[in-house]
């Protein structure tokens, strides 16, 4: 069965927008950092962060002097990263726009990045294929992603066993998969460079790591709102248990190495 690709861009839209993100967003700020280390991110050079929700990415390319822009469709986030923005000084561009529909003229910027952010759209070619577009020729596209493997994997199955995902959704893990992202990037790119990293999770206790996931979160907090009380209690334990068995810490916190694949394609 064919996607409906409007209603899933909505359903996602709805997702993100639940919750609040910016809450969790301080936990991915290693894997941003590191990208713009990875891209070679320069003063002076324009850099577009896809997917920049509370403006992570941007932020991280403007301290190190570039003109950076950042662009999401929900619009909470992006007015967190524009206080954000104005209490560094750093004077972000802030798009509210679509990943598949990038509101830039092609070979724009220097480096194009996406933290956990390109992965989750639904077209996944048109969203690659923007992605090189908007991007100079010789530049570099910076992404992160999940593979199915690891903490994040199982926890997106975890809860696809509560909610299933849209019929004719493509599986997010095709961006986490050396296989899938020579396909999407291959016929525009001169190199698909892909890494195995890490970043770390912290948390209070393997509950209080559950309650954070339903509650900024987006798509998790989602399924917890289409399934009944019951159902709810049996899939906040199930988290929970996710949480403890990858904790690594003792005392009572909770400390999760979380694998990623950050992946640097060259634009020919």
């Amino acid at each position: 069965m064919a996607a409906d690709l409007p209603q899933l861009t909505d359903e996602q839209r709805k997702a993100w927008s639940a919750g609040d993100f910016a809450a969790f967003a301080p936990q991915l700020l290693e894997p941003s950092e590191q990208l713009c280390e990875s891209v070679a991110a320069r003063a002076g050079q324009l850099v577009l962060d896809v997917g920049t929700g509370s403006g992570n990415t941007a932020l991280a390319a403007a301290r190190r002097g570039c003109r950076a822009a950042g662009l999401d469709f929900v619009r909470p986030l992006l007015a967190r990263a524009r206080e954000r923005s104005a209490a560094e000084g750093l004077g972000l561009q802030l798009v509210e726009g679509d990943a598949q529909a990038l509101p830039f003229p092609d070979e724009t910027f220097d480096a194009v990045v996406s933290v956990f952010g390109a992965m989750f759209a639904p077209d996944q070619e048109r969203t690659a294929s923007e992605l090189l577009r908007v991007c100079k020729r010789g530049g570099a596209i910076g992404v992160t992603s999940f593979p199915p493997s690891g903490f994040a994997g199982e926890l997106f199955r975890i809860t696809a066993r509560f909610a299933p995902p849209t019929r004719g959704a493509q599986p997010v893990f095709r961006w986490g998969t050396r296989d899938g992202l020579e396909r999407l990037f291959g016929d525009g790119a001169v190199s698909v460079d892909v890494r195995t990293r890490h970043f770390r999770l912290r948390f209070l206790s393997n509950q209080q790591g559950a309650e954070v996931f339903r509650t900024a979160f987006g798509p998790i907090g989602m399924v917890f709102s289409k399934i009944g009380q019951g159902r709810q209690a049996r899939l906040e334990e199930a988290l929970t248990e996710h949480v403890a068995r990858y904790n690594e810490a003792g005392g009572g916190s909770a400390v999760v190495p979380v694998e990623y694949l950050e992946v640097i394609v060259r634009k020919g």
